[in-house]
């Protein structure tokens, strides 16, 4: 099968690990499209470098309105449909992205007869306006299928109109063998850690990740450390807020991505703490949580809130407590923190959990099984 990728994840070079794995597979010759250049936070512009991997074909191309993802088009998308003429064409822009529009009146205009799939994270209700609630509508009417990164985002599909098969998915997995325990304890030591035991959170540091309950939470728990990976406009408060409490708390700031498999090593329990919010404009609810995966990698038990999709991604292999309440985080943390053996079972149930369903050859394989239905 002829498979085209529309999407800007992949100007990045770390989640092409899953197209590798994608393209690998016996029957597809897959080709991907991807902006010349887009801006992520907090890189700034990022330009798309070329691939040398084999399984795969990446192709550039310049786009209107660069870094609106809904909004953004390809300049000689046609051209490019013409030449690989797909037997799928898979747009990673949202429901309402015109990228998507422009995709499907290609198709139709050049019958290509491709089959056509879009991926969403959106897992709130939400209103749109002209033009664009009608941009959506004609995306939802001519879709063959949808993949949702989420419970929720299924749901809301549902809610809106689609009909069509949906699958959940997230839309890549990681590296089972870049996240990987490791007996090496060294960062600890370089970051002024004592012996005391290690709670961690890596991400944001915005109101909507619950960072201040968790710090609320661990002021009722005796002899461990806070270590925050990552920055954002609520650091001040944290800290603030962390030394009227007396938690002790390292804050290490933004990290290269192939340096978090050692931060998680680093920690004895990963925890993220996230809120739903509608102040968090245009409202947040967590979509996935993958520092939750790349912590039972690297065979470190989490706790995380019961905002959004975090209990269906943790499962039976991590403890869940409720949203914004400070006491059940901290009960929560003093079991886990109590129990060595608990720990040890979390840890390695975690791990066998992420093998099976989240590195990026499961999600590339699960991927793949959207595209057969597709076809059939």
């Amino acid at each position: 099968m002829r498979v085209l990728i529309i999407s800007h994840n992949y100007v990045h070079q770390a989640p092409r690990a899953k197209l590798c794995a994608l393209g690998s597979l016996l029957d597809v010759d897959l080709s991907v499209i991807v902006p010349k250049q887009w801006p992520f936070q907090p890189q700034g512009l990022v330009k798309a470098s070329h691939s040398k991997d084999p399984e795969y074909h990446l192709l550039t191309l310049p786009t209107l309105l660069t870094g609106k993802e809904g909004l953004c088009i390809y300049i000689g998308l046609g051209r490019k449909l013409r030449e690989i003429r797909p037997d799928i064409i898979h747009v990673e822009h949202g429901t309402a992205a015109v990228s998507f529009a422009q995709t499907l009146l290609l198709n139709r205009w050049l019958k290509l007869g491709a089959k056509t799939a879009f991926f969403t994270w959106v897992n709130r209700d939400y209103r749109l306006k002209l033009p664009l609630n009608l941009v959506e509508r004609f995306n939802l009417r001519y879709a063959n299928q949808a993949i949702a990164g989420n419970q929720d985002a299924s749901d809301v599909l549902r809610r809106r109109g689609f009909k069509k098969p949906v699958t959940i998915l997230p839309l890549w997995g990681i590296d089972g063998l870049l996240y990987t325990s490791r007996e090496d304890r060294s960062l600890r030591k370089k970051l002024s850690i004592d012996q005391s035991l290690v709670v961690g959170y890596v991400g944001r540091l915005v109101r909507a990740k619950g960072l201040l309950y968790l710090i609320e939470a661990l002021a009722q728990v005796k002899g461990v450390t806070l270590l925050v990976v990552g920055n954002g406009p609520l650091r001040e408060e944290m800290a603030d807020l962390a030394q009227r409490l007396g938690v002790d708390t390292v804050f290490a700031g933004v990290v290269p991505h192939a340096q978090i498999a050692d931060y998680m090593n680093a920690m004895d329990v990963m925890v993220l703490p996230s809120l739903t919010t509608p102040s968090y404009a245009p409202g947040f609810k967590e979509q996935f949580g993958h520092v939750l995966i790349e912590a039972m990698a690297c065979g470190t038990p989490v706790i995380g809130s019961d905002s959004g999709e975090i209990p269906h991604v943790i499962g039976d292999v991590g403890l869940i407590f409720q949203e914004g309440d400070a006491d059940d985080l901290a009960n929560k943390l003093q079991l886990l923190i109590g129990s060595p053996s608990l720990r040890a079972e979390l840890a390695a149930k975690g791990r066998r959990r992420l093998l099976t369903e989240y590195t990026h050859q499961r999600i590339a394989e699960r991927t793949y099984q959207v595209y057969q239905e597709l076809l059939e």
